[in-house]
C-alpha cells in the first residue's frame, strides 16, 4: 500500500478549501493540479511498510463527490467501502 496523500492534505490546508478557487479558470486550475500530481513518484523507498508491529494510524477518505472543475462523476458505492471498512478494522 503506498501511502502519498502527506502533499495533498499540505495543499489542502494551505488553500483552506479546494471551494475557494473558484476564482482561478479551468485551465489554470487544471494545469496547477496536473504539475502537483507529478511531484508524485512511484519510488518503491516511498511506500509505507506494512509488514512492521507498531504501523501506526491511517487515514482514509472516502470521496462521493469531486471539486466540479474536475469533472468528475460522483462515486457511488462508499457508503459500502466505509461499512466493509468499519467491519475489517473492527473484527478480530
Amino acid at each position: 500500500m503506498l501511502f502519498k496523500s502527506r502533499m495533498c492534505i499540505l495543499f489542502l490546508f494551505s488553500l483552506g478549501s479546494v471551494e475557494n478557487c473558484t476564482v482561478w479558470s479551468s485551465s489554470i486550475f487544471m494545469l496547477f493540479y496536473i504539475s502537483f500530481v507529478s511531484l508524485f513518484s512511484l519510488d518503491p523507498n516511498e511506500e509505507y511498510k506494512m509488514d512492521h508491529k507498531k504501523r501506526g494510524m491511517a487515514l482514509i477518505f472516502n470521496h462521493e463527490h469531486f471539486y466540479w472543475q474536475l469533472m468528475l462523476n460522483s462515486r457511488s458505492g462508499t457508503a459500502a467501502d466505509r461499512q466493509n471498512l468499519v467491519r475489517r478494522y473492527l473484527a478480530k
